[in-house]
């Protein structure tokens, strides 16, 4: 895996990877101890672009592997903020708990 600096954010360490797929950008968020990022306000969301980069795609942790059209988080936590753009990503972000 290639991965860049960690970044601390509100209590959470963030990491960019080179993982393809959202299912291997997973595994290895997994494997790392956390999950792909959860975005749960404009300001985390701000942070990541500024941080990460506006004119990346990322993968996130919203899925809806479980139920077709039914989008959770990946780590459980509850959906509220929904400010965010669904475009294929080219790289993953790991946000550790």
């Amino acid at each position: 895996m290639t991965a860049s600096t960690t970044y601390q954010y509100n209590g959470h360490s963030y990491l960019l990877s080179d993982y393809g797929s959202w299912t291997e950008a997973q595994t290895q968020a997994q494997a790392m101890g956390g999950n792909l990022v959860t975005i749960n306000n404009q300001a985390e969301q701000n942070w990541l672009l500024s941080t990460f980069g506006g004119s990346e795609h990322f993968w996130i942790g919203y899925t809806d592997s479980q139920v077709e059209g039914v989008w959770r988080w990946i780590n459980g936590e509850v959906s509220t903020y929904t400010n965010r753009h669904y475009r294929k990503p080219l790289l993953s972000s790991v946000k550790h708990y």
